[in-house]
């Protein structure tokens, strides 16, 4: 049976950790295949982010396999620091350096190796069901897969401790209130949440969003001074780039000239329907500073992710009606009567 599941849809890869009769535990085979998978997506110019989850409802991950790797604990210290605890650091390494957006959906409980996944993540969504746990110490060991050296990176010594000294489970609230992970969604809504996120750092230059990931994550356990330079290292690599050129024209652009045709798109899609374009907002877009593109009015995300009628467009196909058109031209019309210096 296949024990990873991958899906590529819109330049954004979703690869499922497909045990659940296992709880989604970790064997040798399936690290192996998510360290390959991961290798082929890095590869794919195609591929913009990746989303990491796991099958069911119950659990990302619940760790190693513990029946397993009790195998290799028995050939002796040298068998279970290979086939063990390296091929664990070595994936745990791999995410925390992964050349592209990495987002770990933590879609029930994450112990052991599941929790050391998702605090090598760069970064992390969990439902409201997600349970957070480092149990290694009950079975007679330290957290093996970098959890005694990230945890305490994300959370601080003393939490970390804790976590790890009584293996005591935390909940999803707790998990984003020390650190340990960026949201807590609904849990029917964790993968689009996903892919919202995701779908949002992709639509900037890949060389960039690689350079920021690089800076950040090389620049973590090093001096301040180390860490700027690391820092200046990256800026120089997209100095010789497109991307650093177009951006800074397109920005340059919109400043000049605002009322060209060229200078209103906004290069986040904004989108706003045309009746609000000119007078809402003065055509100035609240994400990035540029102007708006003045559309046809139709079904469109606007800067928040929603559609004109505030509901999420994974959630609703709502379509524009008269009635809608009507209503926000007569939005557009009362902000006109506002002055500029009072809006």
């Amino acid at each position: 049976m296949t024990t990873l599941l991958e899906e590529v849809k819109d330049g954004i890869a979703v690869l499922t950790l497909h045990r659940p009769d296992k709880l989604n535990a970790l064997d040798y085979a399936l690290v192996d295949a998510l360290e390959a998978a991961l290798d082929e997506l890095e590869a794919d110019p195609g591929v913009r982010a990746v989303i990491l989850t796991g099958s069911g409802d119950r659990a990302f991950s619940a760790g190693a396999d513990i029946a397993e790797f009790a195998g290799s604990v028995e050939a002796g210290v040298e068998r279970a620091l290979r086939d063990f605890v390296r091929r664990g650091q070595r994936l745990t390494r791999h995410i925390e350096g992964y050349a592209k957006p990495l987002i770990a959906a933590v879609n029930g409980i994450a112990f052991g190796a599941g929790c050391e996944i998702t605090e090598a993540a760069p970064l992390a969504l969990a439902s409201d069901r997600a349970r957070f746990a480092k149990p290694e110490i009950r079975l007679g060991f330290p957290p093996p897969f970098g959890g005694t050296q990230r945890l305490p990176r994300l959370i601080g010594r003393k939490r970390a401790l804790q976590m790890i000294l009584t293996a005591e489970p935390i909940d999803a609230k707790q998990a984003v209130d020390i650190g340990l992970i960026n949201r807590v969604v609904e849990h029917t809504a964790l993968l689009s949440e996903a892919r919202l996120l995701a779908d949002r750092i992709a639509r900037h230059s890949p060389a960039a969003v690689a350079a920021c990931l690089r800076s950040v994550t090389r620049g973590l356990n090093v001096s301040i001074d180390e860490g700027l330079a690391i820092e200046a290292m990256q800026f120089a690599s997209m100095v010789p780039t497109p991307d650093i050129r177009q951006g800074i024209e397109a920005f340059l652009s919109r400043r000049k000239s605002p009322e060209s045709p060229e200078a209103r798109i906004c290069s986040y899609e904004c989108t706003f329907c045309a009746p609000c374009v000119d007078g809402v907002l003065g055509n100035v877009c609240p994400n990035c500073g540029g102007g708006f593109a003045p559309r046809p009015i139709r079904p469109s995300k606007n800067w928040r992710g929603e559609n004109f009628l505030g509901k999420h467009p994974a959630s609703s196909k709502v379509k524009h009606r008269p009635v809608v058109a009507a209503a926000h031209a007569a939005f557009a019309a009362a902000i006109r009567t506002i002055p500029p210096e009072k809006r």
